[in-house]
């Protein structure tokens, strides 16, 4: 039988709890201050982003997952 994976990415912002009860996979975005960039939620959690964000200048971006983070992902689930 055929095994389905939920997979997102961290800008659907899903709380744990339902994460949790669906076996949701998040992978997760790029926020780059500056020259730093840190994976959302991983290395940098929404305290120390909102935290960040009143000092930045100029104002942080984001950038989407690789193609190749979404193929690691995809490999782990096919073993």
């Amino acid at each position: 039988m055929p095994q389905i994976a939920i997979l997102t990415d961290s800008v659907a912002c899903l709380p744990d709890e339902l994460r949790r009860e669906y076996s949701i996979h998040v992978i997760p975005l790029h926020v780059n201050f500056g020259t730093e960039s840190y994976l959302d939620g991983v290395e940098m959690g929404l305290d120390e982003f909102y935290r960040r964000l009143r000092e930045a200048e100029p104002l942080p971006t984001t950038s989407a997952p690789s193609v190749g983070e979404f193929l690691t992902f995809y490999r782990q689930m096919g073993e």
